[in-house]
C-alpha cells in the first residue's frame, strides 16, 4: 500500500440503486491505491463477493432478511409521505445492529468513514472515534438552499412561506421522525445528544459528496463549502455482456425500438402479473417493436416484443434504441442521458420525481407519469408525443457529450485525497 494511502471503512444498506453509487467509488479510490473495507446489505439480495478478487477492496455482506416487512413492503408508492417515510425507517431497523457492529469494527482501523445520508449511526461512530466521516448523496434534492424548496416539499402547498422556512419544516419533520431515537442510541454510546439531525449528523462537517451531474442540476451558490457536486458516479464496467444476434436480427429495419424496464421496482408489485399485462398490454399498443428487460419467465410473448433477462449492458443496448421508458432512478436517468437517448418515466418515489422534474428541465425527457396514476393509454400518449418531438434527440445528445466529459469518480477521489491531506 502506498505511504500516503488512505483506509477506507464504507457502509452501505439499500437497493441496487443505492450500492452500485459506493461500489464505484471504492473501486476509484482502490485503483489509487487506497486500503477499502467495504460493508454492503442489498436489499435485492444481490451477490458482491466478487469485488474481493479487486485488489485494495475487502468486502463483507449481510443478508437482507428475504421476507421483508410482509404486505406493507409492497407497493409503496401508494403511501403517504409520512406511511413511506415510518416504512423505510422500520425496514432499516431490521438491519440497523447490524450497520453499528461493522461501523465499530472498522472505525478503529480507518482513518475515514463513508456512508449515505439514512445511516445515521454511522456519523456518530465516527464522531466516538474521532475520525473523519463523509456523508454520500445520490441526488441533490435535499440540500439547503434559499434558491430552491425542498423536492418533496413544494411552495405552492405551503404558500407564504421562504425556501429556507420550507427547509426548517424539513428539518423540524426529521426531527420529529428520529431525533429521539438517535438521541437515546448517542447517550448509549457515551455522545452528547444534537439539536438537529439534518444539520448535525445528515449533514457532515468534514465532506458531503453528491453523484449528480452539474450538468443536469447546477450547484446552488449559497450551498456550505463542505458540499461537492461531483458529478455521477458511474460504475467500471464488470459485466461481459454483448448483444445476442437474435436481438440484432429483432430490431432489423428502418424505425430503432423502445425500450422499457422499471428495475427492482417491479419487487414492489403486489400484482406482479398484472402489472405484466399491463406492460404488455402497453407494448402491443405502439405502432413499433419494444425491448423488455425484466426478470419474467422466458416464453413467447409477441413479434413485436422482445425480452431481455439478468445482467445486460446499457452502453452496448440503448444506442439501438430510440426511446427508454423507465422509473427514473438516479443511475438510469444519468446513463440514459449519457447514452443520448430520451426519456419517458414512470416515476414510483424517493428521488425519481426529482429526476423526472431535471430530465424534463434540459429537454431529454417526454414527460413522466407516477406509478400510483398508471395508465396505458396515457403512457402511450406521451411515448407518441416524444417519438414526434424533434427537439428531444439533438437535446439529449448536445448534453451527453457534457456528461461523458465529467468524470464524477476522479473528481470525488480528488476531493476526498486533498481534504484528507490538507487536514
Amino acid at each position: 500500500m502506498p505511504e500516503n494511502a488512505i483506509k477506507f471503512g464504507i457502509l452501505i444498506y439499500g437497493s441496487n440503486g443505492d450500492i452500485e453509487l459506493m461500489v464505484s467509488l471504492s473501486q476509484e479510490l482502490a485503483r489509487r491505491g487506497h486500503e477499502i473495507n467495504l460493508f454492503i446489505i442489498s436489499i435485492n439480495r444481490r451477490d458482491y463477493s466478487f469485488l474481493n478478487a479487486i485488489e485494495g477492496i475487502n468486502v463483507s455482506q449481510h443478508l437482507f432478511p428475504e421476507q421483508l416487512l410482509g404486505s406493507e413492503d409492497v407497493e409503496f408508492w401508494s403511501k403517504s409521505l409520512q406511511d413511506l417515510s415510518d416504512l423505510m425507517e422500520r425496514r432499516y431497523q431490521l438491519v440497523a445492529a447490524e450497520v453499528v457492529k461493522k461501523a465499530y469494527e472498522y472505525a478503529p482501523q480507518c482513518d475515514v468513514l463513508v456512508g449515505p445520508t439514512y445511516m445515521l449511526e454511522v456519523p456518530c461512530i465516527a464522531e466516538k472515534f474521532n475520525k473523519r466521516y463523509i456523508s454520500l448523496r445520490p441526488f441533490s434534492g435535499l440540500v439547503r438552499s434559499a434558491h430552491e424548496a425542498p423536492f418533496f416539499l413544494p411552495s405552492e402547498l405551503f404558500p407564504g412561506l421562504s425556501n429556507l422556512e420550507l427547509w426548517d419544516v424539513c428539518d423540524a419533520y426529521t426531527n420529529r421522525a428520529s431525533k429521539r431515537r438517535l438521541n437515546k442510541f448517542r447517550r448509549e454510546h457515551g455522545l452528547n445528544p444534537v439539536n438537529s439531525i439534518s444539520r448535525d449528523l445528515i449533514e457532515s462537517p468534514w465532506l458531503n459528496l453528491i453523484a449528480y451531474s452539474n450538468y443536469l442540476y447546477p450547484a446552488k451558490p449559497d450551498w456550505s463549502d463542505t458540499y461537492h457536486q461531483c458529478g455521477f458516479f458511474k460504475s467500471p464496467s464488470y459485466i461481459n455482456w454483448d448483444v445476442p444476434e437474435s436481438l440484432l436480427n429483432f430490431i432489423q429495419g428502418d424505425e430503432k425500438p423502445i425500450f422499457i424496464t422499471i428495475g427492482t421496482m417491479m419487487e414492489y408489485e403486489s400484482d406482479r402479473e398484472g402489472f405484466k399485462a399491463r406492460l404488455l398490454g402497453l407494448a402491443h399498443s405502439i405502432n413499433r417493436k419494444v425491448i423488455i428487460h425484466a426478470d419474467w419467465p422466458e416464453e413467447s410473448i409477441d413479434k413485436n416484443v422482445y425480452l431481455l433477462r439478468g445482467f445486460i449492458s446499457y452502453d452496448k443496448l440503448i444506442p439501438l434504441c430510440a426511446l427508454a421508458v423507465h422509473h427514473g432512478g438516479v443511475g438510469t436517468a444519468h446513463i440514459m442521458t449519457e447514452l443520448a437517448c430520451p426519456s419517458i418515466i414512470i416515476s414510483y418515489g424517493f428521488e425519481q420525481p426529482f429526476n423526472c422534474r431535471v430530465l424534463e428541465m434540459q429537454g431529454v425527457s417526454g414527460g413522466s407519469i407516477l406509478r400510483k396514476e398508471f395508465c396505458e393509454e396515457k403512457l402511450k400518449a406521451l411515448i407518441d408525443k416524444a417519438l414526434d418531438n424533434p427537439e428531444l434527440k439533438p437535446n439529449a445528445e448536445k448534453i451527453a457529450l457534457q456528461l461523458r466529459g465529467e468524470n464524477g469518480l476522479a473528481n470525488a477521489a480528488n476531493i476526498i485525497e486533498a481534504a484528507y491531506h490538507a487536514s
